[in-house]
């Protein structure tokens, strides 16, 4: 009996373990199909402002600014100013030694004033001769005096005159002499070419300076600056600087100041690039081009140096067709039109072509079609993907204007990236609640 109650028992048990089975297979087939199908986030097509901007590091710098070089060579004797000091156009800032551009000056003084009494001695002799020449011409013509004395006469009045134009020659020369004495004594002393602040201060007394050749710089004495009117200096990469323009606005934040924005407009765009600090030969790197931004309002706890940021607001859209950037995507042409042909042809029965994948060296010869994937209706929580292409125009930090393509209303997916790389037209897709991580979302 307790055999038979046994055998009972394993009956049961068995047909427990298939009944489980049967039921449980189904719901497997049915998760792992849904396992299959990716999961994606969807967003509405809405109106938005857009306002595209272009950014680049940018250091604080003076509007006017000037830096005092040495315009001869020489020894610091004495410095007037310290640096951070207001000053006023025309206040002494330093003063080279003078003792030897003194003595130049006196030395070519004399010289000058000796080539005058030399002129004015030449110049009686030249008359003298002159009247003697006359008095014998008037003799020679009355047969008085022979020739020869004539002759002599002539001949002393010419040297006596040429005599003069030398010595006139000498007075010029000794004057521009003196004149470049007394200029290289001006300039041992230096004052300020504008109202401003001393910003650098670069040499001590005692320090020799040295002129500027065309190899070697000049010795930058000092700066003096105009910080009531501040600008900031910004590197814009090339691809970037064809869309900037004079006059459009820009907002610059300060690194010592992050909570606070200066506004300001574009006053000048170099049209070279700028040279790199480091150049290199053996790749070509892109090329930074100098924007310089002239701030507006109160500019007075800036200092020149100071690292920023630049924003520059090169486009502004009101109330226009957007969707996130993230949903915007590119698919060869080729590929866009097999996918349109595939639905042509799908109620032929047609299979729906997959997408080619084109090797890295064809990536930039390819021609690209922009546009977004648009659900379709299919079942309330799986929906089929289909490509529109769109028409884009400018683009936000996180929204780009559509001009063409999809007219709003529309649910379009958004990510996460990985899926939105490899999605198809009339791919399966499921929808998933909930925010998107950091990293599905970075490409």
């Amino acid at each position: 009996m307790s055999r038979q109650l046994r055998m009972t028992k394993v009956r049961w048990a068995i047909v427990v373990a298939i009944w489980l089975i049967l039921v449980s297979c189904p719901l497997l087939l049915t998760n792992s199909k849904r396992q299959a199908i990716p999961a994606v986030r969807v967003d509405d097509v809405s109106k938005a402002d857009i306002t595209a901007y272009v950014s680049g590091p940018a250091t604080v710098d003076p509007r006017v600014s000037v830096d005092v070089s040495a315009n001869i060579m020489g020894k610091v004797s004495e410095i007037f100013v310290k640096e951070g000091q207001r000053v006023a156009k025309g206040d002494l800032l330093l003063e080279l030694e003078q003792t030897q551009y003194r003595a130049g000056r006196d030395e070519a003084g004399a010289a000058h004033r000796s080539a005058l009494r030399s002129l004015e001695l030449s110049e009686t002799k030249w008359k003298t001769a002159e009247e003697v020449f006359g008095r014998k011409q008037g003799l020679f013509e009355k047969n008085l005096i022979s020739r020869e004395q004539y002759d002599l006469a002539k001949t002393q009045f010419e040297a006596e005159r040429t005599e003069f134009d030398l010595a006139r020659d000498n007075v010029i020369r000794a004057r521009a002499a003196l004149v470049q004495a007394k200029d290289s004594l001006d300039k041992t002393v230096y004052a300020s070419p504008l109202d401003g602040v001393v910003t650098a201060l670069n040499v001590e007394e005692g320090e020799f300076t040295v002129v500027g050749t065309l190899n070697t710089p000049g010795t930058v004495m000092l700066t003096v600056a105009d910080l009531a009117a501040m600008q900031v200096v910004a590197d814009i990469d090339e691809t970037d600087v064809v869309n900037v323009k004079l006059e459009q606005p820009a907002s610059v934040t300060v690194d010592a100041f992050p909570d606070k924005i200066y506004r300001g407009e574009v006053i000048e765009i170099a049209s070279s690039a700028k040279e790199s600090a480091y150049p290199t030969t053996d790749e070509k790197t892109s090329a930074d081009f100098e924007v310089k931004v002239l701030l507006g309002g109160d500019t007075s706890a800036l200092r020149p140096g100071m690292t920023t940021t630049a924003d520059i607001i090169t486009a502004e859209a009101k109330d226009v067709t957007a969707v996130p950037i993230q949903a915007l995507v590119t698919r060869t042409r080729e590929t866009v039109k097999a996918w349109e042909a595939a639905r042509a042809g799908e109620r032929h029965g047609r299979k729906k072509p997959e997408e080619k994948k084109k090797p890295q060296s064809d990536l930039f010869r390819a021609d690209y079609v922009k546009g977004v994937f648009v659900l379709a209706e299919e079942k309330p929580l799986v929906k089929r993907a289909r490509f529109v292409p769109v028409e884009v125009g400018i683009m936000g930090d996180r929204y780009v204007e559509i001009k063409k393509g999809v007219k709003g209303g529309e649910n379009i997916i958004v990510g996460p990236y990985k899926t939105l790389r490899g999605l198809n037209d009339g791919d399966l897709v499921r929808l998933e609640k909930g925010k998107p991580t950091e990293e599905e979302e970075s490409p």
